[in-house]
């Protein structure tokens, strides 16, 4: 199974955003490969908000309720994304893999 670069872009939006602004100021900060941080940053958040509860369940309810936080204008895309995706992102995320191989495995990171 080959993933694609835009599953990096699905990892991130699974970040649980408080505001936009907050967001903005992390991206400002990012360096070398954004991308790569960004998504670090995203499945460290993610294994916070599932806890120790690392059940499929769990983690699908995480996945499938992704979309309706961001900004409108991102939610179709996600939403299109996730019935593509989702199933990856949740089999890497059973797998309880540190949060720099999900990146490498999903291209975020070289």
């Amino acid at each position: 199974m080959k993933l694609i670069p835009v599953v990096a872009c699905f990892i991130v939006i699974l970040l649980p955003v408080e505001s936009t602004n907050d967001v903005e100021e992390k991206e400002e900060s990012f360096s070398i490969n954004p991308v790569c941080e960004v998504c670090e940053l995203a499945v460290k958040e993610i294994y916070k908000e599932i806890g120790k509860d690392k059940s499929e369940q769990k983690i699908k309810d995480a996945v499938h309720h992704a979309c309706p936080v961001l900004p409108k204008k991102f939610e179709a895309k996600c939403n299109d994304f996730v019935n593509k995706h989702g199933d990856e992102i949740i089999q890497l995320i059973l797998k309880v893999l540190s949060p720099k191989v999900v990146c490498h495995l999903v291209h975020a990171c070289l």
